[in-house]
């Protein structure tokens, strides 16, 4: 009897045993390794529309204006602003949606990078243009003074680029007269400044010069007595006493009336008439310099709104060209 009770007991712990570490080997089934395995399973690849390939990181060169559209359409950002770091992070996103398939079918469309690739090719173009300087004379001169010898190298060069022979090309502009900028008005305003300030010195020179040869001439009529002699003296006692005499009688008198004759001279009057003429052509000098500043801050402002119209023209080009090779079949 104890036998075969110590047997059932022996054969318990066996199943208990075993259970324990059957179970031991469900729970280790569910560790990481299996994960590892899982994961080492080949990923069918996705399927790109149009046959395109998957992007890589040195596909970002050939790629920068498709990206460049793409932050500019989507995102709102440009490109050339951004800096390096925040540059990489969003091609590194770009390229995630690309290569699993989440962008839309028209950003797969060969089509759309030849179009952004040949915008981008046009701004280049007429940024050059535009910044290229105006030959002067004496360039062009230069130029046609050259030796055949230095044709002929500048042909075999091959590379050297030809945009610096021959005249400049018109940068923009229209014909017929512009407005005047704000630059232009600024250095006329100094210009008609200093003008004025060296014609305000000649003319208190001249009244100096007038001053001083009237004094000459005086002293040649009435010439005064030596300095510190008794008759010097007498004449200053004579010159005081005749202006206090003046400055009583003015007062006793009281005011009298005096014509604006004696008051400002034979030409007082018309030096007057023509102070107040000078003023008002002043004044209207004034407002027609202002109204050539804001005639020039209109245009300005005018050529930042074309500006802006062309940018927001340009996007909606691209938006309908995008609409059209996507929904434009089905239509």
């Amino acid at each position: 009897m104890e036998s075969t009770s110590s047997d059932g007991r022996r054969h318990r712990h066996r199943d208990e045993r075993d259970n324990v570490i059957g179970s031991s080997t469900q729970r280790r089934s569910r560790s990481p390794h299996n994960h590892r395995v899982n994961r080492g399973e080949t990923v069918k690849p996705v399927r790109l529309p149009f046959g395109q390939s998957q992007l890589r990181k040195r596909d970002y060169d050939a790629y920068f204006t498709l990206f460049a559209d793409y932050l500019d359409l989507q995102k709102q950002l440009e490109l050339s602003s951004l800096s390096e770091t925040e540059a990489k992070g969003r091609w590194k996103s770009f390229m995630g949606k690309w290569n699993r398939c989440e962008l839309s079918e028209g950003w797969y469309d060969p089509k759309t990078k030849e179009r952004a690739d040949a915008h981008a090719a046009e701004e280049r173009s007429e940024s050059r243009v535009n910044a290229r300087p105006h030959t002067t004379d004496n360039r062009q001169a230069a130029r046609i003074s050259k030796t055949d010898a230095q044709e002929e190298e500048s042909d075999d060069g091959g590379d050297d680029d030809d945009d610096g022979f021959g005249p400049s090309l018109p940068a923009g502009s229209r014909p017929g007269p512009q407005a005047p900028t704000t630059q232009e008005l600024q250095l006329r305003r100094e210009l008609e400044t200093g003008d004025r300030e060296h014609q305000n010195t000649m003319r208190k020179l001249e009244r100096k010069e007038e001053r001083s040869n009237a004094q000459s001439r005086l002293d040649e009529l009435t010439p005064r007595a030596a300095a510190g002699t008794h008759d010097r003296q007498i004449e200053k006692r004579r010159e005081q006493a005749f202006s206090n005499k003046t400055f009583a009688e003015s007062k006793d008198a009281g005011v009298a009336e005096v014509p604006e004759s004696d008051l400002l001279g034979a030409t007082g009057v018309e030096e007057y008439k023509a102070e107040v003429q000078k003023n008002q052509r002043k004044q209207s000098e004034r407002e027609i310099r202002k109204e050539e500043v804001l005639r020039a801050r209109a245009v300005e402002r005018e050529e930042k709104v074309a500006e802006f119209r062309r940018k927001e023209d340009k996007t909606m080009e691209m938006l309908r060209g995008l609409a059209r090779e996507r929904f434009g079949a089905g239509g």
